[in-house]
């Protein structure tokens, strides 16, 4: 990457962040948004909400705000249509993009757990196909369990609970 091509990544991203930000201090009173609201298919509002938090309606395109927010204009440096769309979409799926990087946190945390040699799978109270796969394939992590075919997301927990008792009995807590 060149130095200018940076420093336009950069001026994008620092742009989508000031943009967002003035969205979340931008108020839209329900006389002056509903008229678009409705158009687009989406509830009314009842009360003055963010701009910020009406582009959070799936139906609701940053375009059609974007009328009622005269003072969001931007320059056209080359760089707008770019800017638009990934406020947009930061916008959107922020509440997606926040589960997953949790969902992340959590994996990793499993990924470390090791299940001992001699663990009992017998006990654990998941699908006897599941219990098979993972008394065949003997993964040394919750990582490695996770990751086999056939074992379901929800029996990951499962299996970290028991796998603590287990821990704990073996210790005699």
């Amino acid at each position: 990457m060149t130095r200018e091509q940076y420093e336009r990544v950069k001026k994008k991203y620092e742009t989508v962040k000031v943009f967002i930000d003035r969205l979340k201090e931008a108020k839209l009173k329900p006389q002056e948004v509903n008229p678009i609201l409705e158009a687009c298919g989406s509830t009314p509002l009842k009360e003055t909400k963010s701009a910020y938090e009406v582009l959070r309606r799936p139906e609701v395109p940053l375009s059609r705000l974007l009328e009622l927010l005269p003072e969001f204009r931007l320059e056209d440096d080359g760089l707008l249509k770019e800017v638009l769309e990934e406020v947009e979409i930061e916008v959107k799926y922020e509440g997606y993009i926040k589960r997953q990087l949790e969902e992340v946190k959590k994996f990793r945390k499993l990924e470390n757990v090791k299940i001992p040699e001699d663990f009992d799978y017998d006990k654990v109270p998941i699908s006897t196909e599941e219990r098979q796969k993972l008394k065949e394939m003997r993964p040394l992590t919750l990582g490695q369990a996770a990751r086999l075919e056939g074992i379901r997301p929800a029996s990951i927990p499962i299996l970290a609970i028991y796998i603590e008792k287990w821990k704990r009995g073996k210790n005699g807590s």
